[in-house]
């Protein structure tokens, strides 16, 4: 069996700009990440959205591109696999 670990709530405390503190999203999205990685988890995941969905929470929660957040979790994970849950085409010209 494989177990992976999806990241579709990026909404924790500290982690957007209109917060006066400095933004921590990204360190813990990192740590987030790297800890998943160093326990052994086969793939780590994050969903192509605009808006949060309402499961998670109302749309103006932080949603990343999931793409370049892709590419960021790169840089922590050198084991796991990354990959988006869903890839919306029709977000994206055909270039």
């Amino acid at each position: 069996m494989k177990i992976g670990l999806h990241i579709s709530y990026f909404t924790w405390e500290g982690g957007a700009r209109r917060r006066r503190r400095a933004p921590s999203l990204a360190p813990e999205l990192a740590e987030i990440a790297r800890r998943a990685d160093e326990a052994g988890v086969d793939w780590v995941g994050v969903m192509d959205h605009r808006w949060q969905i309402g499961v998670n929470g109302p749309p103006e929660h932080e949603m990343l591109e999931p793409y370049t957040a892709v590419g960021f979790l790169a840089a922590v994970t050198p084991r796991a696999k990354l990959l988006t849950l869903v890839a919306a085409a029709t977000y994206r010209g055909p270039g």
